[in-house]
């Protein structure tokens, strides 16, 4: 996608080129320099077209800051090229973000040529993302002899890009291609510049590619068929393999045998999370999900990202999504996809990230055969070693707009353009979904998804990552911001960098971040109304937080509003069992009676942890022993799954929620009484109103719907509360609650409906996947 540019700037252009011809009516010589993604992605040859075309004469190269031109030619064709370099036939991946022209001194070429890159500063250069295999590859791969069913196949506007860099600039010698020597067929065309090949650093083909193994015993590659074949016949058998990719492996087994997923779950202990899938094309999908319009470009999209899709019922193995009613879908994004494809009876493939449970996805295939043993039946490797390790990334397309869940593959290493002062400053993330981000000049370059910073393994991870995009992007940072939860790793791993270097850390608190996060990405310079919803997040006053409403912007933020806080019996461990959270929530409201209301999680907590479990939750509560407050809103959520008897026990994070959601009659509008006094949103009416609903034998996906609607009533009137008092008109929504569907549109809808500028994160996940964009951005404001 090409960037339109400023008007401003055309019109600069313009003038100079006027001022220039009117000096020289004959020659002129200019230094073109162009920024943006302009590497990687055949802009160089879609240049040297151009200047051949037109009869220019000069050179193209990459430098370390993007794309540099020297061009001589006459007055007219000087302005022709200089216009169609930015706006005919421009490559589809590429962004122009700026243009600079100045004038040189009379220099004469002999025709046009690309020239060896070079680094001549420290400025930063945009790396390409990694993109799917493209149409015009795929029927190469039918009819081209070097090429046939080639596994390895891709031009300049498609294939590996930040996975197999090494180095800039982006040359194949910079790449994990460089071990692999071209060919004769192969250099003439990357030389050849009608070739859309032309200049590609990854090309390859058969006689001197890549090629595909099986358990480390190589295979010619004019063996693929073979492969193929012996891949299709396992996972068609019912067998699990390890498939080596673009970013790493996956664990990948047909997706409508019930026997086989539930395997996979035992050897991965992957008890209930739910499976990515992939399938062949948009009519395939749609026999197994509804899809908009939105849903289908993104399928269909460079990024091929997973994209969550409402699941149409029953149309799959329950054991692939245990209880929801969305599943995640991709479409195939590399040869081997598509030839295994050709090749399979199922139409259906569990496509899990190749990793053991909380463990970075495996790259090599060394790793591979001590990692799955016991998992996978057999192992498809490749030796096209992965640099940069990048999962799947994950979508979500609510209404018209697009919200990444999982940001990674597709999308990493592409920045966030800002104004902010965010030079040399660096931020850690979280300790969920972690990420890091970087400011180098006017851009934010967010990692890919690392991972829960929760094992050895992973923070490893988070450390390699962090070295190796400060030497890409030729970072040293001058200040480190974090978050103020002492304990997180991602914490104690700012503060140590800080100290070894002798430069500044500052915190910032959990939740003004994740609004901060919406600041950034959007660009707002008015204050805002936000409100944060998630699971957890070290408050400002030592307390858990995560049900708030803010005031304000990047230099400071007033805590307006907030849920009531409860106590969470054993910390921690109310996150994962939900029925702790519930007889907090019940015994706040009954005290010591809660014990005496005829409800099933009371029988079920009995039967499960023993008869004696309820009294000593209650005198854990009573006695505030171990059972810090917190005002979570994921904690509500997990209350009410629990008391419907929806989830008692998270087996992985978000899924009661996740579950509650699923539950939801969407045709349901009533909602439970609620109020708001002295800036807490009192739960009690709301929990009472519940109780009194299962009791009368209300069905769960009432109630579900019911409560949901209450929480957009009560956080739409709250931000209509504090706009009252400061004028703000602009409500900025963030944190993981607002990946639940229903609550988002909702409140999207409803606050619209009241006249709200409303902003919620788009490109950078409302996760804890996005925190690290706000921390820049907080810290960009108090470091200067």
């Amino acid at each position: 996608m090409l960037l339109s540019m400023q008007q401003e700037n055309i019109l600069f252009l313009s003038i100079f080129i006027s001022k220039t011809l009117m000096q020289n009516a004959e020659y002129i010589n200019i230094r073109i320099h162009i920024e943006g993604l302009v590497q990687g992605i055949g802009f160089r040859p879609h240049v040297y077209r151009n200047a051949v075309s037109k009869g220019i004469s000069g050179t193209v190269e990459n430098s370390d800051n993007g794309v540099d031109i020297h061009a001589r030619g006459t007055e007219i064709k000087i302005k022709n090229f200089i216009h169609d370099v930015q706006y005919t036939g421009v490559p589809p991946a590429a962004i122009i973000q700026s243009v600079s022209v100045t004038s040189e001194a009379k220099c004469l070429y002999t025709g046009f040529k690309i020239v060896k890159s070079s680094l001549q500063s420290n400025s930063i250069t945009r790396i390409s993302p990694d993109m799917a295999v493209c149409d015009d590859c795929l029927e190469d791969m039918k009819k081209q002899p070097e090429r046939l069913n080639y596994p390895f196949i891709n031009c300049t506007n498609c294939g590996p890009r930040f996975s197999i860099i090494r180095d800039i600039p982006y040359d194949r010698e910079k790449t994990t291609m460089a071990e692999f020597t071209m060919c004769n067929t192969c250099r003439s065309e990357f030389i050849n510049i009608n070739d859309r090949r032309f200049h590609a650093q990854p090309i390859a083909c058969t006689r001197c590619g890549p090629a595909y193994f099986i358990n480390n015993m190589p295979i010619k590659n004019t063996d693929i068929d073979n492969i193929i074949r012996y891949s299709a016949g396992l996972i068609d058998s019912g067998r699990i393999i390890a498939l080596m990719g673009m970013g790493g492996y996956h664990l990948v087994c047909s997706g409508m045998d019930p026997d086989v997923i539930e395997t996979l779950r035992r050897r991965k202990r992957r008890e209930s999370k739910p499976f990515a899938l992939m399938m062949p094309d948009i009519d395939t999908i749609q026999r197994f999900a509804i899809l908009s319009e939105t849903e289908k470009k993104l399928l269909s999209s460079v990024q091929r990202p997973v994209v969550l899709l409402k699941q149409i019922p029953d149309s799959l193995p329950e054991q692939i999504n245990s209880g929801l009613d969305t599943i995640g879908v991709m479409l195939p994004y590399m040869p081997f996809h598509y030839l295994l494809f050709k090749e399979l009876q199922t139409e259906v493939l569990v496509m899990s990230s190749g990793n053991r449970s909380s463990e970075p996805i495996v790259i090599s295939h060394e790793k591979a055969v001590s990692q799955f043993e016991g998992i996978a039946d057999t192992i498809i490797s490749h030796n096209r070693r992965i640099h940069n390790r990048v999962d799947d990334s994950v979508v979500l397309a609510s209404e018209k707009t697009v919200h990444i869940i999982r940001r990674s593959r597709g999308w990493v290493p592409d920045p966030i353009l800002t104004d902010l002062p965010v030079d040399r400053l660096a931020s850690f993330g979280g300790e969920l979904k972690s990420t890091f981000a970087l400011g180098r000049k006017n851009h934010i370059i967010l990692s890919q998804h690392l991972g829960d910073l929760e094992n050895m393994e992973t923070m490893e991870f988070f450390q390699e990552s962090y070295s190796r995009f400060k030497r890409l992007f030729k970072v040293e940072p001058e200040l480190f911001v974090h978050d103020k939860h002492p304990d997180y790793l991602s914490t104690r791993s700012a503060l140590k960098i800080a100290a070894e270097t002798g430069y500044p850390a500052i915190g910032v608190q959990h939740h003004e971040a994740h609004i901060a996060s919406v600041i950034v990405e959007h660009g707002l310079k008015e204050p805002v109304i936000g409100v944060c919803y998630d699971g957890s997040g070290y408050g400002s006053d030592g307390t858990i937080w995560g049900g708030e409403i803010f005031s304000g912007g990047l230099e400071e933020f007033q805590r307006e509003i907030h849920l009531q806080p409860i106590k969470l019996p054993g910390g921690d461990t109310a996150s994962k069992h939900t029925w702790r959270t519930a007889l907090s929530y019940l015994y706040q409201t009954y005290g010591d009676g809660f014990k005496s209301l005829p409800l099933e999680i009371l029988e079920w907590i009995g039967k499960s942890e023993g008869p004696e479990r309820v009294n000593q939750i209650q005198f854990m509560l009573k006695n505030s022993i171990n059972s810090p407050l917190s005002s979570s809103m994921g904690r509500l959520f997990d209350c009410i799954s629990a008391l419907t008897g929806v989830c008692f026990e998270n087996r992985y994070e978000g899924e009661a929620p996740m579950l509650l959601e699923a539950a939801a009659k969407p045709e349901e509008h009533g909602h439970y009484p609620w109020n708001i006094t002295e800036n807490i949103i009192d739960t009690r009416e709301i929990i009472r109103a519940v109780v009194q609903d299962i009791l009368k034998k209300v069905h769960p996906g009432v109630i579900a719907a019911g409560f949901m609607n209450t929480v957009v009533q009560f956080s739409c009137e709250s931000v209509s509360l504090v706009k009252e008092r400061t004028g703000i008109k602009n409500a900025a929504l963030s944190g993981g609650v607002f990946q639940n569907r229903y609550i988002l549109e909702g409140c999207e809808s409803e606050l619209r409906r009241r006249g709200f500028h409303v902003y919620s994160n788009s490109l950078i996940p409302a996760n804890d996947g996005g925190l690290a964009l706000g921390q820049i951005g907080m810290g960009a404001v108090a470091g200067g």
